[in-house]
């Protein structure tokens, strides 16, 4: 612990992992600690990208607690020692295992008000499903989310799927969008070897390579246009399908057009310079990258997944929306998006601008800083 204050509230994550959920659990730390409140930054296991960023130079006004549980899945009782310890008056728990511990905690505790944070699709295939819920189906987490005080959820589709799978009443569940953590698009400027990629028009994906995100679809789609657009496709990320992904570039005769360098840690300035941005999951929580995206001014192509791809792009006002697991219909809109003329990124952002003002870390910290003050008041100190 870095701070002896007491605490107001605790915000939950499963570990420091550099995932979209836990560095939004540190925006929601830093911004109700920014309001006034005490906040602790709570973490089931001590492990992951952000933990040395965060140990060596913590938010101000945070104090971060490492439960140093055996397991994500096996936090409970230190987690309860927590409670016992620091009194928090209010918890806010993202990513499934951390609500889990969280709800269990509100029937041990009912003086704790406790938000639970929902980040990513609920109903799915059995093959992309937790196995918790694979096993055990909603009714778990069904039963403790309805003693919970508030559930949140990162999109309205995904707000409504959650009413349902859950069996809360209609209209309970509060959307609050992610925003964007690094403003538009981050920072940053694209590695230096990767400048003769950019040589041609570039269609961009941007991901975890898992399952999820359906980058096969893309490389696919792609493959049928690659013959009428003298264009690159990037893919930027790391993750278990590499081999998969790489073996299909070469079977499909691409690999002097498809590029997959990897992670990086601007991928801002990759959207600054790409054509095109293509969102090809099979499922998101919310799909922020197309927000970062749209912010870059560049053309976007997105399959219309649940959940969020249709909320950011208002329904295709913003840009091109494809039925899931559609290859044709992804490779006409990525054509579509390459034939278009490029325009200048400065009027394109301003014409995008208002609406991506809801996804502004104004917007989200005012709105978790509101929803506290609901529970517990507003900050003592």
């Amino acid at each position: 612990m870095t701070n002896p204050a007491p605490a107001d509230i605790g915000v939950f994550i499963p570990s420091y992992v550099g995932g979209g959920a836990e560095r939004m659990g540190v925006f929601i730390a830093t911004a109700l600690a920014g309001a006034g409140y005490g906040t602790d930054l709570v973490v089931s296991c001590s492990h992951g990208e952000l933990r040395e960023r965060l140990h060596d130079d913590p938010p101000a006004g945070v104090s971060l607690v490492d439960l140093r549980a055996p397991t994500e899945f096996l936090a409970l009782p230190a987690y309860l020692g927590y409670l016992k310890r620091r009194k928090p008056k209010a918890v806010i728990s993202l990513v499934h295992t951390a609500n889990l511990t969280s709800g269990l905690g509100r029937m041990f505790n009912r003086n704790v008000k406790t938000i639970v944070a929902i980040h990513n699709s609920l109903i799915r295939k059995p093959r992309d499903q937790w196995w918790f819920r694979r096993a055990f189906g909603h009714g778990p987490e069904s039963r403790l989310y309805r003693e919970c005080d508030r559930v949140v959820a990162v999109c309205d589709g995904l707000a409504r799927e959650a009413e349902t799978a859950f069996g809360l009443d209609a209209g309970s569940v509060r959307r609050i969008y992610n925003p964007m953590l690094n403003g538009p698009a981050g920072g940053g400027d694209i590695a230096p070897d990767h400048e003769t990629i950019f040589a041609k028009p570039v269609a961009l994906g941007v991901g975890r390579l898992a399952r999820q995100k359906n980058f096969s679809l893309l490389i696919d789609a792609f493959a049928q246009s690659a013959a009428a657009h003298d264009a690159n496709l990037l893919i930027l990320g790391e993750g278990p399908e590499r081999a998969f992904l790489t073996a299909l570039v070469a079977e499909r005769g691409l690999q002097d057009r498809v590029f997959t360098p990897g992670w990086t840690a601007h991928p801002g300035a990759y959207m600054r310079r790409a054509h095109s941005f293509v969102l090809s999951s099979r499922f998101e929580g919310f799909g922020l990258v197309c927000v970062e995206a749209m912010a870059a001014g560049a053309e976007i192509v997105a399959v219309d997944c649940p959940h969020g791809p249709s909320e950011i792009l208002d329904g295709g006002r913003f840009g091109r929306l494809v039925k899931p697991g559609d290859a044709e219909g992804l490779a006409a809109a990525i054509a579509a998006s390459l034939q278009r003329p490029p325009r200048a990124r400065e009027d394109v952002i301003a014409e995008r601008r208002e609406w991506l003002d809801q996804f502004s870390p104004q917007t989200a910290a005012r709105q978790y800083t509101d929803m506290v003050e609901e529970l517990i008041g507003k900050p003592e100190r």
